[in-house]
């Protein structure tokens, strides 16, 4: 059995703030020979790639002089492991669970939206005002499923670029999911407040999905904030901007979210829910980041420059 060691050192990562390098990763490779071959002179090929592809193992290859075989690694019966410092002590990971995790928590939130939608109570041969009563339920759910859908794809799009993910991008990722399970709660105030045409409680409504929207915008600030501070839990084609990029999202989101409360609790309420159905469908377009907007707009309108 022979045995190698070595050593892969990533390149530097050169942030605004910080200038960081990437973990060391070690590895070690065990190549096993037939008895009758002796290893000392055999060759292996061993790939640079980290983590490297999986070596499948082939029919062992006849040597043609017992004194020094060519061997290829692919040929030989091999076992490979690899391991880094970082990961042995705990504290990194891979983001397989954070993801499912996070989808199951997304699942729920947006199936629990559809409980606002109940068939109208009213006298026999008024099932359509009663239906067309319930406008402001069909437009809070609306935004809300737009709202959980859009964070389903910016939370996609942010993992496709997260390499491995420590403790305190857990939290960061819990923030997201926690004010993301909020949303419900102000459609339901939304559509019954709106519904009882009572103008204060709209108002008082409207100023309360704002809240909940810019706490969620906020989660997303400190999200990407910590991944701009830390840019080692990134892949490695990551620009080190990009997620202090997508922080200017947030803010926009914040800033546009007290906007909307303002005008809907102070002047007019459905100038806060037009503003609250809007934002959604900008972080859609972006969900790829600023840069990509242009290009997602030609996709969805073919044809047009």
């Amino acid at each position: 059995m022979e045995v190698e060691h070595g050593e892969i050192k990533e390149r530097k990562r050169l942030g605004r703030l910080h200038r960081r390098a990437r973990p060391t990763g070690r590895f070690e490779y065990r190549l096993g020979s037939p008895g009758e071959v002796d290893a000392s002179g055999a060759q292996a090929t061993v790939w640079s790639c980290f983590p490297p592809p999986p070596l499948i193992p082939t029919a062992p290859m006849a040597p043609t002089a017992r004194s020094s075989p060519a061997l290829e690694a692919s040929s030989l019966p091999c076992c490979t492991t690899m391991s880094s410092d970082q990961d042995q002590s705990g504290d990194q990971a891979t983001s397989v669970r954070a993801e499912a995790f996070s989808d199951g928590v997304l699942a729920i939130v947006i199936t629990l939206l559809i409980l606002d939608l109940r068939a109208p109570h009213g006298q026999p041969g008024q099932l359509l005002s009663g239906l067309l009563h319930q406008w402001p339920t069909y437009l809070a759910y609306a935004a809300s499923y737009l709202y959980v859908a859009v964070v389903w794809l910016n939370h996609k799009s942010a993992f496709v670029r997260i390499r491995v993910m420590n403790r305190g991008l857990h939290w960061a990722n819990f923030g997201v999911l926690a004010t993301t399970a909020l949303l419900p709660f102000p459609t339901s105030v939304v559509a019954e407040a709106i519904e009882s045409g009572n103008r204060a409680d709209a108002r008082i409504a409207v100023a309360l999905y704002a809240l909940i929207g810019a706490l969620l915008c906020a989660s997303w600030w400190l999200f990407f904030h910590y991944l701009a501070r830390h840019p080692e839990l990134t892949e490695h084609h990551v620009d080190d901007g990009f997620f202090g990029h997508e922080r200017r999202r947030a803010e926009a989101g914040v800033l546009l979210y007290a906007v909307g409360g303002v005008l809907g609790a102070l002047v007019l309420p459905p100038i806060g829910l037009a503003i609250f159905v809007i934002l959604p469908i900008y972080y859609g377009v972006t969900s790829h980041g600023l840069p990509a907007a242009p290009r997602v707009i030609r996709r969805i309108t073919p044809g047009r420059m």
